[in-house]
């Protein structure tokens, strides 16, 4: 089970993806905008996924401000569209530090894969 603070201002998007998360496993925490979503972090947390378009605090601020006090925090950001159109808002995001990026609607397959994927240790080789 994977501890996931879901960022987005959208009711039913949060709904949805919480569903689909909870089904996976895992225990979701919800927050309606980067500002939220701030004042909710833990070190409970083990990925952040967040829109990129909400209100008081967007996505792009949200990863930037978690890469600097979480650096080792996976974030997946999602969008879909805004002024630049979700590729340019993904874009950002990838340049910025996203661990995975998704257009909506979401790939759910793909989704819930990369959220294994960055929440899973790496095997130590030695």
């Amino acid at each position: 089970m994977v501890k996931v603070l879901l960022v987005d201002d959208d009711e039913n998007v949060r709904y949805s993806l919480k569903r689909l998360l909870t089904r996976a496993g895992h225990d979701v925490t919800e927050a309606e905008n980067g500002k939220k979503a701030l004042a909710q972090m833990t070190s409970e947390i083990q990925i952040v996924v967040t829109d990129i378009v909400m209100p008081d605090m967007e996505g792009i601020g949200l990863l930037q401000e978690l890469k600097k006090a979480y650096p080792d925090l996976p974030v997946v950001v999602i969008s879909g569209g805004g002024r630049m159109g979700a590729k340019g808002y993904l874009e950002t995001a990838n340049v910025l530090g996203a661990d995975a990026t998704f257009m909506k609607p979401l790939d759910e397959s793909a989704f819930l894969t990369s959220i294994t994927d960055l929440t899973t240790p790496v095997a130590d080789t030695d």
